[in-house]
């Protein structure tokens, strides 16, 4: 993963981009949040902190995927077996998706995978929980702690604070 430029609407997340890149080469993992016991809101910056570091990755696939609700993950993960070409798009049981890119990922290792809006890990362990390759970056929404044998949730703060 190479270093950029921060673009002008990061300025004053280097840090944390800085602690994200290192954990993301020592681990293959990584997460992003608010400060603990605080909201997030619009402006924090999250997004467009992974989008740079999507930018930046030597990997061969990113995906992006959204945790906001139920319906929004599930619809996600059906149209990245559609991206991927998997057979199991075309399956109507609701594990079907989940469990062909689990699959999918687990064979492969030049992937990052982003997952934004965690509000419950409980939602997403099952897609991550056995992964041990590729690159995982969680951009979590209120106070979520990191997974077990994670690096710690790395801090940002909000962007429309830094532009004042």
């Amino acid at each position: 993963m190479t270093q950029s430029t921060p673009t002008p609407n990061l300025l004053g997340q280097e840090t944390v981009l800085a602690h994200v890149r290192q954990d993301l080469e020592q681990s293959g993992r990584a997460a992003l949040g608010p400060p603990l016991r605080m909201p997030t809101l619009r402006g924090w910056g999250l997004t467009s902190c992974a989008q740079a570091i999507a930018a930046e990755t030597s990997a061969r696939h990113v995906f992006h995927l959204s945790a906001r609700s139920e319906l929004r993950w599930q619809r996600d993960l059906v149209q990245l077996t559609r991206q991927l070409d998997l057979k199991e798009r075309h399956l109507r049981r609701p594990g079907d998706p989940l469990l062909a890119v689990r699959r999918w990922l687990r064979q492969h290792d030049d992937w990052l995978l982003i997952l934004d809006d965690v509000q419950q890990l409980d939602r997403i362990q099952p897609l991550i929980a056995p992964l041990e390759q590729g690159r995982i970056l969680l951009l979590l929404q209120g106070p979520t702690e990191s997974p077990e044998n994670w690096p710690p949730v790395r801090s940002v703060a909000p962007l429309n604070a830094l532009a004042s």
